[in-house]
């Protein structure tokens, strides 16, 4: 799997868990399921939503770093130590 397709997949997967939150949220949802299963279907939905989101900064931030090491390092062209070379 491709990182492309990881962060797609986890994008999609939080549109899904967003939409059943406000799903479990609105007011037509106490209509048809009981408190005690529409509560925990609301915090098993926002569970994964949190979970989701934070791998996602997780992994934006871990791609920022590694950006900004590699154009202190001139973007991979030069190395981040002298290479000595012998005549």
């Amino acid at each position: 799997m491709s990182p492309t397709q990881l962060d797609g997949g986890m994008w999609v997967g939080i549109g899904i868990f967003t939409a059943a939150v406000a799903t479990f949220t609105s007011d037509e949802a106490a209509k048809f399921l009981a408190p005690v299963v529409l509560f925990f279907c609301k915090a098993i939905a926002q569970w994964g939503l949190a979970g989701l989101l934070s791998l996602k900064m997780f992994r934006s931030t871990t791609y920022a770093q590694y950006q900004q090491e590699k154009k202190q390092n001139g973007n991979g062209t030069t190395p981040p130590f002298p290479i000595e070379t012998k005549p």
